[in-house]
């Protein structure tokens, strides 16, 4: 798992916090290293993944999941379930493989009731009494079910606490990093695989599918892939389409992959033979923007200051018009983490924070050019966990 316990016990102690309940996919995936296959596409389905102060740690899941928690590399002392769900098992169990065998010692262990909220109402009620708060991620659930909840067991003090995940999930550890780093490896071996066939005559979708082939070769999922060539790559969201290729167009790439649950998001601008003078500046200024934010960047500095000298150093460097509400954002198990980079995110940086610097510009009638690129904070300043770009691309 990824969770950070001594930052989350500092987090908490903060908000006077004595249990924290993740309920997304994020925030779970975070907690226990647990993602219920099922709510990924049944929202009404509920999974928790609750944090004492003590450290321990409980999943409260649908029994239909339990194949993936027989499945971690990680020690949970506790699990509960609920819901229905039928298994049969067969009469020679001679036969059964180590694992299948875990299946059925964990499927008679498991202790199970009917609602995940009874479930947490219940464990809740044992681990108690508490002196803090309870704080539940409201992101992951319904209203009315965070309010029952609240009502079922009014002795305790339970707030939303969304907040509080995103704060401390702000701060990396080495595995996130790791992660992190090999989702980059992927993503820009994919790029380079679909830059390396365009071509006049190849469509974006050629270049998408491309793109998530190599992703999904490599062991990762593609989670959004933008081509948007010639005039279409001024469209912020120039999904792929049979648009074909011109000598002179600009390839605006954007987007990335998802590897071990943490997203990869990147942008590079490419034009297929020579690019116009106005390409030509207009990408210099935005690489220049980008760079000199990255240049910007070390513990201590507020994340509005980076939008500053992007901004300013777009416009100064060739494109006095330019403007944008935000210039990057934090990055891990989403895609938009804190802090983002705009003109009133008064976050502070911190040693261990990855973040995306961007300087898009989209011009309808000319086209689209943008710089993005991953990095994280040290002691002495951003290091590069992406390849630089320092150039435009010509293919």
């Amino acid at each position: 798992m990824s969770l950070n316990l001594d930052r989350a016990k500092r987090i908490m102690d903060k908000y006077h916090l004595d249990v924290l309940v993740a309920t997304s996919p994020e925030n779970n995936l975070y907690i226990s290293g647990m993602c219920s296959p099922t709510q990924q596409y049944l929202r009404e389905v509920l999974f928790f993944s609750v944090l004492f102060r003590n450290g321990e740690i409980m999943v409260i899941m649908p029994i239909s999941d339990i194949d993936t928690f027989i499945y971690k590399d990680f020690e949970i002392k506790e699990a509960r379930s609920y819901g229905e769900f039928f298994f049969s098992i067969a009469e020679d169990v001679q036969q059964l493989t180590e694992i299948e065998r875990k299946f059925i010692e964990t499927l008679r262990k498991v202790k199970r009731e009917m609602t995940a909220e009874d479930v947490l109402v219940k464990v809740l009620k044992e681990k108690g009494p508490y002196t803090g708060y309870i704080g539940v991620d409201e992101s992951g659930t319904f209203y009315k079910t965070l309010a029952s909840i609240k009502n079922r067991i009014p002795e305790y003090k339970i707030f939303e606490a969304s907040h509080v995940f995103k704060e401390i999930r702000m701060i990396k550890t080495e595995k996130e990093i790791t992660l992190l780093k090999r989702a980059i490896e992927i993503c820009e071996k994919a790029i380079d695989s679909a830059f390396s066939i365009a071509k006049e005559g190849v469509t974006e979708t050629d270049l998408a599918l491309n793109f998530y082939n190599t992703v999904i070769k490599e062991g990762a999922k593609p989670f959004i892939a933008i081509f948007g060539c010639g005039f279409r790559s001024a469209f912020p969201n120039a999904f792929p389409t049979d648009y074909k290729l011109k000598k002179g167009d600009i390839v605006r790439f954007d987007g990335g992959c998802i590897y071990g649950g943490y997203y990869y998001d990147i942008a590079k601008t490419a034009v297929i033979g020579q690019p116009s003078e106005k390409t030509k500046r207009y990408h210099s200024a935005v690489l220049k923007g980008t760079l000199n934010a990255v240049n910007e960047a070390k513990p201590g500095i507020e994340a509005s200051k980076l939008y500053f000298t992007a901004v300013t150093s777009v416009r100064s460097e060739g494109i006095p018009h330019y403007k944008r509400h935000h210039c990057g954002h934090g990055i891990g198990l989403e895609c938009y983490e804190k802090p983002i980079i705009n003109d009133k995110d008064r976050t502070v940086l911190e040693e261990g924070m990855v973040i995306n610097i961007e300087t898009p510009y989209y011009e309808i009638g000319f086209g689209g050019v943008q710089v993005e690129e991953t990095v994280l904070i040290t002691k002495r300043g951003a290091r590069f966990l992406s390849t630089p770009m320092n150039t435009l691309l010509i293919l």
